[in-house]
């Protein structure tokens, strides 16, 4: 035992290898199964059903706002020209009111224009049945009818101004109804116009 303990080992020179050496980092080879999830991921979806067009393929490198796809859907745009038409009849039927408006001013006001040329007339007609009152040139039953001419075409002037005011009342609230109607369905046919513009698919990011 003795002996043994004081032995040294011996090797032979031709089995080892000598380097220099330095302190650096231990890499070592792992072997592990996973899945590799993108830190930037979104998903794409349609705003509606359709046949989808695509523009780029998996893998190609895309920026912000390019488009990635185009979906051709019959539903939208049929309801968009849908939409479209009715709006081109309300536009229609708007135009024709304002010509009807325009229309019962004219006659409105050509009423008035007539019954101020009677009253006018009724007037004058007063005036002289005044003088020849003064005189005894005239009866007291002319004279009291020459009155009742002149009562009758103020009345007649007074009703005719009445109802030209009412009547382009009247036009101007139908009127302003119909133009109700265009602006709300304008308002639809924006949101359709929308939903087509939604129908071109873009990046929203800059990847792959």
């Amino acid at each position: 035992l003795s002996t043994w303990l004081n032995a040294e080992a011996s090797v032979s020179a031709d089995r080892l290898r000598f380097a220099t050496v330095n302190r650096g980092d231990l890499v070592r080879d792992l072997n592990v199964q996973g899945r590799v999830v993108a830190a930037v991921s979104p998903t794409l979806y349609s705003p509606a059903t359709g046949t989808v067009t695509l523009q780029v393929m998996p893998g190609d490198s895309v920026t912000t706002d390019q488009v990635l796809a185009v979906i051709d859907s019959p539903e939208v745009r049929s309801a968009h020209l849908q939409e479209l038409a009715t709006l081109d009849g309300l536009d229609a039927e708007l135009a024709r009111e304002r010509i009807q408006a325009r229309k019962a001013q004219v006659k409105g006001q050509q009423t008035i224009d007539l019954a101020q040329v009677k009253l006018t007339a009724a007037e004058r007609e007063m005036r002289r049945a005044d003088q020849s009152m003064e005189t005894h040139a005239i009866s007291e039953v002319d004279y009291e009818r020459t009155r009742d001419e002149l009562a009758r075409a103020r009345v007649e002037h007074a009703h005719a101004v009445q109802d030209a005011q009412l009547e382009t009342e009247s036009l101007e609230f139908e009127t302003a109804m119909r133009r109700m109607a265009v602006d709300r369905q304008q308002l639809v046919v924006a949101e359709l116009e929308r939903r087509i513009d939604d129908l071109t698919v873009r990046s929203p990011v800059t990847g792959v």
